[in-house]
């Protein structure tokens, strides 16, 4: 353990030129960093999400309404940014994952002031932003340009603002009509961040009963709160006030009331231990910070509020128990014990709570997404940031944790690298986008063969209907929106099985004449899916299972397959869109048999 863990420093540190010379290596692998594989992130391509988001700002800046025209269960926030930056930038993903880049540089320096007051020497910081890199640009296009990774900007400025207030007021510095204003402005911040994001609130209301214990003063704890509150609602009824002048208010409504809960329902029957370790796999090794960046904040944290408890007492008061205790855990992570500041301990045990709290929020009120855990991890590398310079075990664990991390990053294969040029000269183009793509859930020269099909069909506005999520990026290669509500209608099928009419008539009424389906979907391997037909135009349509027949995409016929994805025209009645079980099937055939005045088995053995 640190030092600054124990007992934080008298003084705000002042790094040895040592430590100015020992940051500088981290600096130029930071610069060597952004400017090999900077190009590269750019032009990776976007997640589905980012193209759903996508999708809604560019209705809302046409005059759509939100909720209405595009079905949404999360909170607007998301979709006024995405509105905010296509406004400023254009539509091109270029400009989306700058706007990424951006996001995360704000974090890392919020992030870095947090650490920086905490006593960390700057050359802790310097290894810390090089590596919180390097860990976001090792993830897949799932984690980037999402909701959580932003979230994470509004909270640690509400953070940064909380530790301002808690030092101030422990300073003594207490005037009523300041701390309302200050705690107002706070309020403020974390309410917009719930407008991203709700659970937002979990760690904002873990710091703040923290910063009620730092602050022991119960006038100044109800000014707090009740700025605190106004200023949430204030950006509360800014948004609210937002959604009812646009039209978007009672189609957000019957959202959060009709279909959210059983979309949070099946969110938690997503949650299951294959699923757990797949992420585990994914994340390798990143989520392993975890098994000391926990431990660590548990120390932290009530060391800190012990130290912020006896400070104004005695600055050097005699141990006891307790503190003998966690000095000998800091003596094994490689800290001492000296004297500390107040400030330097409200930073660490705030820090620690957050980081706590965040995780709980993340992994017992969320799906079990990638993109769900990478903030977890960043606040996970800020802990370490506490202990890694100060022990010669920990910088020996670092260094073997960050060669592992090296052999199983992307940022060093050599096939991407060789795009670097590319990138450069061309942008993100399908070929550069297939090059680079770390998660295969789309085929991009697959789907440039769909598009030119789709485009010699002389298709407008309404007649294409992507039913798979993964397809969704094929209504910007088009320059078309959804002709329904419902875009990512694989899964509403899956999370919403009561609501199959209702999806059933709103295609009926779209009119569109085409729906694109990827066959990975039926988990065909690609040997079944070369045998089910030819590639290019069809003249004999694929022959699918019985149970599928008559279920929509795939009773359509299909007239054209690239890949794996199959171009189907509309033609017959759409009669359900949930697969028959074998069970029904086979009695539907004996059915039939006994019509025909034939017994089932014994017409079998007539046909065998």
């Amino acid at each position: 353990m640190t030092t600054a863990l124990v007992n934080p420093p008298t003084t705000a540190p002042d790094p040895a030129p040592a430590d100015g010379r020992g940051s500088a290596p981290a600096w130029l692998l930071l610069v060597l960093l952004l400017v090999t594989n900077g190009p590269l992130f750019l032009c990776m391509p976007l997640t589905d999400d980012a193209v759903m988001y996508d999708l809604q700002a560019l209705n809302l800046l046409q005059g759509g309404v939100l909720y209405r025209d595009i079905f949404e269960p999360n909170l607007p926030g998301i979709v006024w940014l995405h509105a905010t930056i296509r406004s400023l930038g254009g539509t091109s993903s270029v400009v989306l994952r700058a706007a990424d880049i951006g996001f995360l540089a704000v974090t890392l320096l919020l992030l870095r002031g947090l650490l920086k007051s905490s006593g960390v020497p700057r050359i802790s910081l310097a290894w810390f932003a090089l590596i919180s890199t390097f860990f976001y640009f090792s993830m897949s296009e799932w984690c980037h340009c999402q909701r959580d990774t932003w979230l994470l900007c509004p909270a640690l400025g509400a953070l940064t603002l909380r530790r301002n207030q808690v030092d101030r007021l422990r300073q003594g510095q207490w005037d009523a009509y300041r701390t309302a204003i200050c705690s107002v402005c706070e309020g403020v911040v974390w309410g917009a961040g719930v407008w991203i994001k709700p659970v937002v609130v979990i760690p904002a209301a873990a710091c703040w009963l923290t910063s009620v214990w730092q602050i022991r003063n119960s006038r100044a704890a109800v000014v707090d709160f009740v700025g605190l509150l106004t200023g949430g609602l204030l950006a509360g009824g800014l948004g609210m006030l937002w959604l009812l002048q646009s039209g978007s208010w009672p189609f957000f409504v019957e959202t959060l009331i009709e279909w959210n809960p059983r979309y949070m329902i099946a969110g938690r029957e997503q949650w299951t231990a294959l699923s757990f370790l797949r992420m585990i796999y994914r994340f390798f090794p990143w989520q392993f910070v975890h098994l000391v960046g926990v431990p660590v904040a548990l120390v932290v944290m009530p060391r800190g509020l012990r130290r912020l408890r006896t400070g104004n007492r005695n600055r050097n008061p005699r141990p006891d128990d307790n503190d003998r205790s966690a000095a000998v855990t800091a003596r094994m992570l490689g800290g001492g014990q000296k004297p500390g500041s107040d400030s330097a301990a409200v930073a660490q045990s705030l820090v620690a709570v957050f980081y706590l709290s965040w995780l709980v929020q993340s992994y017992c009120m969320q799906h079990l997404f990638d993109y769900v855990h990478a903030p977890g991890v960043l606040l996970g590398l800020a802990q370490l940031a506490e202990i890694a310079n100060k022990s010669k075990v920990w910088k020996a664990v670092a260094v073997g944790f960050l060669v592992l991390a090296l052999l199983s990053s992307p940022v060093l294969r050599s096939h991407r690298l060789a795009c670097w040029a590319a990138c450069l000269r061309s942008g993100s183009t399908p070929e550069i986008r297939h090059r680079l793509q770390l998660l295969p859930t789309t085929r991009w020269l697959d789907l440039v063969q769909v598009a030119t099909f789709l485009r010699g069909l002389d298709v407008r506005q309404g007649d294409v209907s992507c039913y798979n999520s993964g397809l969704i990026h094929l209504y910007p290669m088009l320059g078309l929106g959804p002709p329904t509500r419902y875009v990512y209608l694989d899964t509403l099928v899956v999370f919403f099985p009561d609501r199959h009419p209702k999806f059933l008539e709103a295609l009926k009424a779209s009119g569109h004449r085409y729906v694109v389906t990827d066959l990975m979907c039926l988990r065909l391997n690609p040997e079944a899916i070369a045998g089910l037909c030819p590639e290019g135009p069809l003249q004999l349509a694929p022959r699918f299972p019985e149970r599928l027949q008559r279920v929509y995409p795939w009773s359509q016929p299909a007239i054209y397959r690239a890949g794996r994805y199959l171009i189907h025209h509309v033609e017959h009645p759409l009669e359900s869109l949930a697969p028959r079980e074998r069970r029904q099937v086979k009695k539907e055939k004996e059915a039939a048999g006994e019509a025909a005045g034939l017994h089932p088995k014994r017409s079998s053995l007539k046909r065998d």
